[in-house]
């Protein structure tokens, strides 16, 4: 009994890691490259388990194997800035921490596979009546976008 209100969208995801990271030297990863490494990500649905499986070349047969799924994005970038996990997300979460040089953006040949923008919508119970606190983050968010 879950709604899903649309708030807007946000640019495509990438994959990140510390700035000295074995791959970050590289000018060029391949997907094979990736799978050498502890895999970090968000969150896991059907639409996001295709991207990551297109996005490392892995067939519906062949194990999707995550180090590390958890949805507070603080979380995952503290682990990926100290650890030689790699982070699976949305740039938009990661431009602050891209821009002050404390993560960076690896080049990967299928980095196409990764849709240019994905949706942000907010997640409710059908029928319940929302909080003045939640009312007011829906808000916030909505002018965000």
């Amino acid at each position: 009994d879950l709604e899903q209100t649309p708030l807007g969208l946000v640019r495509g995801g990438g994959v990140f890691c510390r700035p000295d990271h074995p791959l970050a030297r590289r000018k060029q990863i391949s997907t094979r490259d990736l799978l050498a490494f502890p895999i970090a990500i968000s969150g896991i649905d059907r639409v996001l388990e295709r991207t990551q499986r297109s996005l490392l070349n892995l067939g519906a047969d062949e194990p999707l194997i995550l180090r590390l799924v958890c949805d507070n994005i603080y979380v995952l970038q503290r682990v990926v800035a100290t650890t030689d996990a790699l982070l699976i997300t949305l740039q938009s979460a990661m431009t602050e921490l891209v821009a002050t040089g404390t993560l960076v953006e690896l080049p990967v040949q299928s980095a196409d596979d990764f849709p240019e923008y994905g949706e942000v919508a907010v997640m409710t119970v059908r029928g319940r009546s929302l909080s003045p606190a939640a009312s007011h983050l829906i808000g916030q968010l909505r002018g965000y976008f």
